[in-house]
């Protein structure tokens, strides 16, 4: 089954797939705000969806369940990746990463930021964020995450 996390950033609340995709999950959202940013955060289904100021999707964030931000997520990830990927699956996989860090690697792909945080060293993936490529002061954000 192929992930369509990736086709959902940038779509509006409105969306019929967006809606659709929320509808599949089967938790209840916590619902939370941060810089400006309206945040939907499923810890049960190990992902959290934000939100910016016009309600289109923002940045989406999903997790392997070896961090306390929540479970595994269980649906298709992204570019047919897993959470037991490594670093060098990863490079592998994406090639060069566009920035690095101790802990994480970002990579650029069809218009999509992809950000890996690593677990057990570097060893498996921890998280996985998503958001468009446009959005140049997230990536500068992030890129200074470890």
């Amino acid at each position: 089954m192929k992930c369509i996390v990736p086709s959902l950033i940038g779509l509006p609340k409105s969306d019929r797939e967006l809606a659709a995709f929320i509808q599949s999950i089967p938790h209840q959202p916590e619902l939370d705000e941060f810089g400006g940013l309206k945040i939907q955060h499923y810890p049960d289904s190990g992902l959290s969806i934000y939100f910016d100021e016009r309600d289109r999707v923002r940045t989406v964030f999903l997790f392997s369940g070896r961090t306390s931000d929540g479970r595994r997520y269980l649906g298709p990830l992204p570019e047919e990746v897993t959470f037991e990927f490594g670093r060098g699956d990863l490079i592998a996989k994406f090639g060069h990463p566009q920035k690095s860090g101790p802990n994480w690697d970002t990579f650029i792909r069809d218009g999509r930021v992809f950000h890996f945080q690593y677990a057990d060293g570097g060893a498996s993936v921890g998280q996985i964020t998503i958001f468009a490529w446009d959005q140049k002061e997230e990536l500068n954000r992030v890129a200074g995450s470890d």
